[in-house]
C-alpha cells in the first residue's frame, strides 16, 4: 500500500507544471513513512521550482513532524500549512495569479 501511494504521488507529481496551486490534504494520513515523506518532499520541491503554490492541511502530528524533519516547512511560505482543508483551498484560490 505504501508503494502504491508513492506511485500515485509520482504520477501526479509529473503533471505539477500544469498547475498554479496545489492543496495537499493529508487529513486521512495517520502516519507517514520515509518513502511517502520523500515522495511528497520531491513533489513539493518540484512544485516550488515550477512556480506552483503549495498549501498543506496536515492535522496529524506524526505526519506534520515527518514533513518538518524533511525540511518541507523551510521551503514554503509561513501560510502554506493550513488549519483546515477549506482554508487551504481558500488561500489557493485567493492567491492564484489573475490573467
Amino acid at each position: 500500500m505504501i508503494f502504491g501511494a508513492s506511485k500515485a504521488i509520482a504520477k501526479h507529481h509529473n503533471r505539477i507544471h500544469n498547475y498554479k496551486a496545489v492543496v495537499l490534504d493529508l487529513s486521512a494520513v495517520p502516519m507517514m513513512d520515509l518513502t511517502i515523506g520523500l515522495a511528497l518532499e520531491n513533489a513539493i520541491k518540484d512544485a516550488i521550482e515550477a512556480d506552483c503554490a503549495v498549501y498543506i492541511f496536515s492535522p496529524n502530528g506524526q505526519t506534520s513532524e515527518r514533513l518538518e524533519k524533511l525540511g518541507v516547512a523551510n521551503r514554503l511560505p509561513h501560510d502554506a500549512f493550513c488549519d483546515s482543508r477549506k482554508s487551504a483551498l481558500a488561500l489557493a484560490v485567493k492567491n492564484l495569479p489573475t490573467v
